[in-house]
């Protein structure tokens, strides 16, 4: 009979790991779907960004439409420093975040089948248990 309670127990046990480990897949599949649809936000922000990257040089400043001799200090500006800042946010620094984001979602996923592995194992260990249960009781 102490089996019995003994099986019974670590029955007990394997079912609330298996609801803390389903509790813990779903936090990391709702995680990872925030993060790729995060990515795709973005991606589509880096594009609208690369395709508005001429406005930079907008409007074109002349000698006659800009004080003289700074509209050309003003161009030189525009492409010396700003196009260059642009280009470095656009490429440099998003594709940065873009690499952490898809290492976040390898990270996830990697969770997602370690966790689904767990659950397996943790449903084989308690249908064994039944299993000795079953044979406790009818032995």
């Amino acid at each position: 009979m102490s089996s019995l309670y003994y099986i019974n127990q670590r029955i007990e046990n394997v079912e609330v790991q298996l609801l803390s480990t389903y509790d813990k897949m779903y936090e990391r599949s709702e995680q990872l779907g925030r993060m790729r649809e995060a990515k795709e936000k973005f991606l589509e922000v880096r594009t609208d960004l690369i395709l508005e990257r001429s406005r930079c040089r907008e409007p074109e400043f002349t000698p006659s439409t800009f004080y003289g001799s700074q509209a050309t200090k003003i161009n030189q500006l525009r492409e010396n420093d700003v196009e260059e800042s642009y280009f470095d946010i656009t490429n440099e620094q998003m594709l940065e975040v873009l690499s952490q984001m898809d290492d976040t979602i390898e990270r996830l996923s990697e969770e997602i089948r370690e966790l689904n592995n767990q659950i397996v194992s943790l449903k084989n260990d308690r249908d064994l248990l039944f299993k000795q249960r079953e044979s406790e009781l009818f032995s």
